[in-house]
C-alpha cells in the first residue's frame, strides 16, 4: 500500500474517469491510478496485443521493457484498433510479462518475455485462443515472419540461431553468423531475414538470408554505407529501410537487392518509414525524439509528428498507418488521426499503479499522490471520488515534487512544491481538485510549510530568520509578524492548568524563547489542526490528545479496556476532529501495532489480513488512507503493496470458518477482541436461519448430516458493524428428512385445530403469521374461510419446520 502528491503547469490533462473498484462497500479498499501498456504489437491484419510495462531505458527497439510493478501480468487483445482491451492470457502473479511480438494475420499467437521479478526470462509463444503458453529456446527474439515462424537466439556460446515453427513440437538450431544479433525479419515474407554486419565487422555489406537463416549472402550497401539502422517497414514485401548518416534516408523494396538514391531527413528529427512499428530511426544522437518525421512515400515528401510527450518507442497500425502509439515509462498515448490529437491509454482493468504512502495525501473524498521519477518524469494524479477516477498531471520535464499541501477545510484546494533535480524552485496550486494546476510565487525564504485550518488561501512559510505568510493562495507574501510559526509543540508541566500540563510552541531559531498558547491558540503548528466544535488536536510525536478552548491540553495517549498504545511506548500518527469525538490514531513502537479510537472510547487495532496498518492520512472522522506496516520498522512496506482506503464503519476483518471439536461444531473468528469485538452469531443450514443458535458452538443434530451449515459473524467497533459470512460447511452422513409437525382437526370455522408440536409453536394463515397464536390448538374464525392454516415449530437444534398446510371450509372474506 503506498505514495505523497504533487503537480505541474506545463503539459495536457488528462482525465481518466475510470472504476478502480467495483466493491464500493468494502472495508479495505486498493486505490491507484489506472495502469498504462508501456509494450505493445501488432499482427498484421492490425489487432493489437499489449502488456502492462515500461521501458528500463531508451532502447532502440520495443524488445527491451520490464513491467511496472504490482500489475497483473495480462496480455491484452484489441481487435478495433485500441478502442476496446481485453485479457487474453494471464502469467502467475509475481512474474513480469511483456509482449514482444505478433504473428501473421488470424494465427492467434503472440511472443512475450517472461520470468520473475529480477530474474531469468524465458521467451514464450501464447496462443491467445486457448490462454496457454509454450517456452521457447530462446535467450533474445529476433521477429516473426509471415509463416508464423519465430527467430530468436539461444543464450550462451557458442552462437546459436534458432527458429521454432508455429506448429512444430521442436526448434531448429542452425549455426549464428557474427552479425545475427543485429538481424531482422521481414513479417510480410517467409524465411527472410537481413542484417548489418558492419555492426560486427567493419566496412561489410548488408546480408540477407532468404531461407529462414540457414544461408547468408552478401547484398549491396546503400550510397553513404550502413550505420545499424535498418528494418522491414512495409507495406510490401522485402521493402527494407535503412538510414546511413546521421541523416541520409534509402529504400530497397528487393531485399537489399537495389536501393534509391539517399535522400536526406530532417535534422534533429527521428524518421518514422513505411507502416511497420519496428521502422522508427533516431537520426538525433539522444533518445528520447520529440517529434519525429514521417514519410510513406520513400522519402519523397516528410510530414512532421509532434509526440505529446517524449518517448522512444512508436507504434504504427499496419492497416491504418494514422493510429499511433508513444509509449513511455510507466505512460503510453495513442493516436488514431496521425498524430494530430492524443488519448492516454490508461484503464483499471489492466491494474493499478503502486502509490508510495510518502507521496500521497488526501483529505475528505480528494487523494493527491506523486508518481514518477528523474527517468520517467514524474506527475501529479489526483482523485475526487476517493480513488475511484483520477486525473493526472505531469510536470514539466526534470522537474520533481518536494511536498503537498492540502486544506482540509476545501480538499480541492492544494498545493506542491516543485522543483528540479534536489532544489524547490516553484509552488502549483489546484481549486478544482487536481484537474487543473496554476503556477504560483513560492516566498523567497524556506519552503510551504502549512495551510491554515479555516482559510485555505491562507499560507505559512518557515524561513531561517523569519517566517512568511500569504492570504491570496501564494500570489503575496509577507513576513510574519512576531514570528508566529510553530515548528514544533511540546506539552509541559503546569500547575495552573487543570491537566497539568500545558502546550508551548517551541520556534526551533537560536535566540527565540517558547510562546505560550493562549485561550484560543493560533493553529498553525504541524499537527495541529482545527475542529468544528472549536477545539483542537494535537499529534506531535509522542503527544496525542485534545487542545481544549482555555489552551490545557487532554492527552488520550494511554491504554483502554486493557487494550491499546502504552503512554510511554505509544507514537502520534494522527487525529481528525469531529462533533461526535475527535479520531485519534497512534502507533506502538514495541511490539509494533497501530491503533485508533473515537473520542474517550476505547482503542481498536488497525489491521488488514496479518498485517497492522500505519496511517498515511485521515480522510475524515471515518475514513483513512492506511498502508501496511513494516514490523521492523515502523514504517510503510514502500513500494511492495497498493495505498488503500480503510472504511472504519466496517470493521476490516477475515469473516468467521467452522471447525469440528469434540462437543459439535465451532464457529470461530481471525481476530481478537483488540479488533472488533462480536455482537451477534447467526447459524444457517441450507440458506435458513437456525432459531435460537447464537451461540459460538453447535451441538451434534442428526437433522445437519448430508447438509451444508453455514455461521455469520456480526464483528462491532466503536464505529460501526459488519456481518460476515464463513464458507459453507458440510457435515459428513447420509441426509435425513426434516420432522414435520402436522395439523389434526375438522378445518371449519368455530372448530378447533391440533398442531403435534408442544413447544414454540406458531400458527399460519396461508404465508402469514397469526399473531399471539402459539398455543397447541387453535380455533378456527370467520377470517380464516378459504384460507390455508398450517403450525410452525422450532426444535430444539433451532431447525423451524412448518407443517402441510389444511384449508377451511368456505368462501373468504
Amino acid at each position: 500500500m503506498r505514495r505523497l502528491l504533487l503537480a505541474s503547469c506545463a503539459a495536457l490533462l488528462l482525465a481518466l474517469p475510470v472504476s478502480i473498484h467495483a466493491a464500493q462497500a468494502a472495508a479495505y479498499v486498493e486505490v491507484g491510478p489506472p495502469a498504462a501498456l508501456g509494450a505493445v504489437a501488432f499482427a498484421t491484419d492490425g489487432t493489437v496485443y499489449g502488456t502492462v510495462a515500461a521501458l528500463a531505458s531508451a532502447p532502440h527497439s520495443q524488445f527491451q521493457p520490464y513491467t511496472l510493478p504490482d500489475t497483473d501480468p495480462a496480455l491484452w487483445q484489441s481487435t478495433d484498433h485500441g478502442h476496446t482491451w481485453n485479457a487474453r492470457y494471464h502469467a502467475p502473479q509475481g512474474t513480469r510479462l511483456v509482449v514482444l511480438a505478433a504473428s501473421a494475420a488470424g494465427s492467434g499467437l503472440a511472443y512475450a518475455s517472461v520470468g520473475p521479478e529480477g530474474g531469468p526470462v524465458t521467451i514464450e509463444r501464447i496462443d491467445v485462443g486457448r490462454g496457454t503458453a509454450t517456452t521457447l529456446p530462446l535467450g533474445t527474439l529476433l521477429g516473426i515472419d509471415r509463416a508464423g515462424t519465430a527467430y530468436g537466439l539461444r543464450t550462451g556460446a557458442p552462437a546459436t540461431l534458432v527458429r521454432c515453427r508455429p506448429d512444430a513440437a521442436a526448434c531448429d538450431e542452425l549455426p549464428a553468423p557474427p552479425f545475427a544479433a543485429h538481424a531482422v525479419v521481414d513479417p510480410g515474407s517467409t524465411g527472410l531475414l537481413a542484417a548489418d554486419a558492419s555492426a560486427t565487422l567493419p566496412d561489410a555489406p548488408i546480408q540477407v538470408s532468404t531461407d529462414g537463416g540457414a544461408s547468408w549472402a552478401a547484398r549491396a550497401t546503400p550510397a553513404y554505407g550502413c550505420t545499424c539502422h535498418i528494418a522491414f517497414g512495409g507495406p510490401a514485401p522485402a521493402t527494407l529501410y535503412e538510414l546511413t548518416g546521421p541523416q541520409w534516408f534509402s529504400v530497397s523494396h528487393d531485399g537489399a537487392l537495389t536501393w534509391s538514391t539517399p535522400i536526406r531527413a530532417p535534422e534533429n528529427l527521428g524518421v518514422v518509414a513505411g507502416s511497420h512499428p519496428s521502422a522508427l530511426f533516431p537520426v538525433a544522437s539522444d533518445y528520447p525524439l520529440s517529434p519525429v518525421a514521417v514519410t510513406n512515400d520513400d522519402g519523397a515528401t516528410f510530414r512532421t509528428l509532434d509526440l505529446p510527450t517524449d518517448g522512444p518507442l512508436l507504434g504504427i497500425d499496419p492497416l491504418d498507418p494514422a493510429h499511433l502509439f508513444l509509449l513511455q515509462l510507466g505512460r503510453a498515448t495513442q493516436s488514431w488521426d496521425g498524430g494530430h490529437t492524443w488519448a492516454n491509454v490508461s484503464d483499471a482493468r489492466f491494474g493499478t499503479v503502486a502509490i508510495d504512502p510518502a507521496r500521497a495525501y488526501g483529505v475528505g473524498a480528494v487523494i493527491y499522490a506523486a508518481i514518477g521519477d528523474s527517468r520517467s518524469g514524474e506527475s501529479i494524479w489526483a482523485s475526487d471520488d476517493r480513488g475511484a477516477t483520477w486525473h493526472e498531471q505531469p510536470l514539466l520535464p526534470g522537474e520533481r515534487a518536494f511536498g503537498i499541501f492540502v486544506s482540509r477545510d476545501d480538499p480541492r484546494t492544494a498545493y506542491v512544491t516543485v522543483g528540479a533535480s534536489s532544489l524547490p524552485s516553484g509552488f502549483r496550486r489546484t481549486r478544482d481538485g487536481g484537474r487543473t494546476w496554476q503556477a504560483v510565487q513560492g516566498p523567497q525564504a524556506g519552503e510551504l510549510a502549512h495551510v491554515l485550518p479555516g482559510d485555505p488561501l491562507h499560507l505559512y512559510s518557515g524561513g531561517q530568520v523569519s517566517g512568511q505568510e500569504s492570504f491570496d493562495g501564494g500570489d503575496t507574501w509577507s513576513v510574519v509578524p512576531g514570528n508566529r510559526i510553530c515548528a514544533e509543540v511540546r506539552a509541559e508541566a503546569d500547575s495552573t492548568s487543570p491537566t497539568g500540563l500545558r502546550l508551548h510552541c517551541v520556534l526551533p531559531y537560536p535566540g527565540v524563547g517558547p510562546t505560550v498558547f493562549g485561550p484560543r491558540p493560533f493553529p498553525i503548528a504541524p499537527g495541529l489542526v482545527g475542529s468544528p466544535d472549536g477545539f483542537f488536536s494535537l499529534v506531535a510525536g509522542d503527544l496525542l490528545g485534545d487542545v481544549q478552548a482555555d489552551g490545557t491540553w487532554r492527552s488520550v495517549l494511554a491504554p483502554t479496556g486493557g487494550v491499546g498504545p502504552g503512554a510511554e511506548t505509544g507514537l502520534a500518527q494522527a487525529a481528525w476532529p469531529a462533533r461526535d469525538g475527535t479520531v485519534f490514531y497512534a502507533i506502538e513502537r514495541d511490539p509494533r501495532s497501530s491503533w485508533v479510537r473515537r473520542g474517550s472510547g476505547r482503542w481498536w487495532r488497525l489491521r488488514h489480513g496479518a498485517a497492522d496498518l500505519v496511517v498515511v492520512a485521515p480522510l475524515d472522522a471515518t475514513h483513512v488512507l492506511a498502508a501496511p506496516l513494516n514490523a521492523r520498522s515502523g514504517y510503510p512496506l514502500f513500494g511492495k503493496a497498493p495505498l488503500a482506503v480503510l472504511d472504519l464503519t466496517r470493521p476490516d476483518v477475515s469473516p468467521p470458518a467452522i471447525a469440528a471439536v469434540d462437543a459439535g461444531l465451532e464457529c470461530t473468528v481471525p481476530w481478537t477482541s483488540a479488533e472488533a469485538q462480536i455482537a451477534g452469531i447467526v447459524w444457517r443450514r441450507g440458506g435458513a436461519i437456525l432459531q435460537g443458535a447464537t451461540g459460538p458452538r453447535r451441538a451434534p443434530s442428526r437433522l445437519d448430516r448430508g447438509r451444508a451449515l453455514t455461521c455469520s459473524v456480526t464483528a462491532a467497533t466503536t464505529f460501526g458493524s459488519m456481518s460476515l459470512p464463513s464458507a459453507p460447511y458440510r457435515v459428513a452422513g447420509t441426509r435425513i428428512a426434516l420432522p414435520r409437525p402436522h395439523v389434526s382437526g375438522s378445518p371449519s370455522v368455530g372448530a378447533r385445530l391440533r398442531c403435534s408440536a408442544r413447544t414454540h409453536v406458531t400458527w399460519y394463515r396461508g404465508v402469514v403469521r397469526v399473531a399471539r397464536e402459539h398455543a397447541g390448538t387453535y380455533v378456527v374464525r370467520m377470517g380464516d374461510a378459504g384460507h390455508a392454516m398450517a403450525c410452525q415449530t422450532r426444535l430444539a437444534d433451532g431447525t423451524v419446520t412448518r407443517s402441510r398446510a389444511v384449508r377451511v371450509a368456505g368462501a373468504p372474506a
